[in-house]
Parts: C-alpha cells; sequence; structure tokens
C-alpha cells in the first residue's frame, strides 16, 4: 500500500468520526516512518545475529558506569527516536564503532515510554551498534535520569559527554562532528 494511499484511507476514516483516534494514531506513525526515510536512514532488515541488550537506566547508572570505565576516556551519548539528527549522530557512531576495536561508548535512550521498545531496538539495529554498551530511561523517571547524569541539562537532544581518564563529564548539546570523536578516541 503506498503512501498516498494510506492517506486517502486515513482522511476517510476522519471524515466518518467514529474512528478518529485511530486515524490520528496511524498518521503520527507515518509521519515517523516519512521521518526516518527522510534522514537517508536505509531500511533494511534486522541483523538476527546480533544480540541486543539494553538495560535500564538506575539511579546508581552513572556512578556505575564511571566505575566500569574507571581510569578510561570513555562517551555517552544520549538520543531519542523523534530526534532526527540523533540518527546523524547514530550513524557517526557507526562509522567511529568500525575504526575502533571494541570503543567505550555508552549509548542511552532518552523516550521514557515503553511504546518505543520495539522502535529503540530496530534504530540500534539498523545502525549496527548492538555491540556497544545500552541503556534507556524507565518510563516516569526521564527528569530524575537527566539530573542523575546532569543537573544543568533539560533534555536538549542530542546530548554527549566526553567522560575523561578521571571521571570529569564534558557536556556537549548538539551534533558531535567526527574530528572530535578521531581526537576523542586517537584514531589516526
Amino acid at each position: 500500500m503506498t503512501i498516498k494511499r494510506l492517506y486517502s484511507v486515513i482522511v476517510t476514516l476522519f471524515f466518518s468520526k467514529s474512528l478518529v483516534l485511530l486515524a490520528v494514531i496511524i498518521l503520527l506513525s507515518i509521519t515517523k516512518i516519512t521521518n526516518i526515510k527522510a534522514q537517508n536512514i536505509p531500511l533494511t532488515p534486522l541483523e538476527s545475529r546480533q544480540i541486543l541488550t539494553i538495560k535500564p537506566f538506575s539511579k546508581n547508572g552513572l556512578a556505575a558506569l564511571k566505575k566500569q570505565y574507571q581510569g578510561q576516556r570513555w562517551l555517552l551519548v544520549l538520543w531519542s527516536v523523534d530526534c532526527p539528527p540523533c540518527f546523524k549522530e547514530l550513524a557517526l557512531i557507526q562509522t567511529i564503532s568500525e575504526q575502533v576495536n571494541n570503543p567505550p561508548i555508552v549509548i542511552v535512550n532518552v523516550d521514557d515510554n515503553d511504546d518505543t521498545s520495539i522502535e529503540r531496538q530496530q534504530v540500534i539495529k539498523r545502525f549496527k551498534l548492538s555491540h556497544l554498551t545500552h541503556l534507556y530511561f524507565v518510563e516516569g523517571q526521564a527528569a530524575k535520569s537527566r539530573y542523575i547524569i546532569d543537573p544543568s541539562w533539560y533534555g536538549e537532544l542530542p546530548r554527549s559527554y566526553f567522560i575523561d581518564n578521571l571521571g570529569k563529564l564534558n557536556g556537549k548539546s548538539g551534533l558531535i562532528n567526527k574530528q572530535q570523536l578521531t581526537d576523542w578516541f586517537l584514531i589516526d
């Protein structure tokens, strides 16, 4: 079924007035798919061989990560399924992860809505990032989770933190560029 046909079905449903809510839900879904396609992200089949583990971000999440990466420089990347610039950043992370063996990168999905869990997994697999550490904000806990990471961060995306070998966070709002990552991971 083409997108034009879907839109005509939605318009028909909308005017019947009994299925207005269904029409709105379908329209939002189509819009989200169209936005993903507009980013030139290939909608390839999921790679079923990759094992993906996404854990909830807990109140001790940042402290545990700092302990895990103690003495190392690492990167914390925050993203959302509703953030087109985040997809560009994930594509860049994919490129870097192909150049660096087992890069110390932690990717946190900030959507605290359980309805996005399937889409979250699809995006991670589409960018072939299953081998990295993944966390997500628990439903209803976004504000607390943001505060744990950085009390001065109010949710703007994309957001990244370059964490030095002493555990100091250096936050950056907006897209990171390839040169920043190359310098951070010391890639020639």
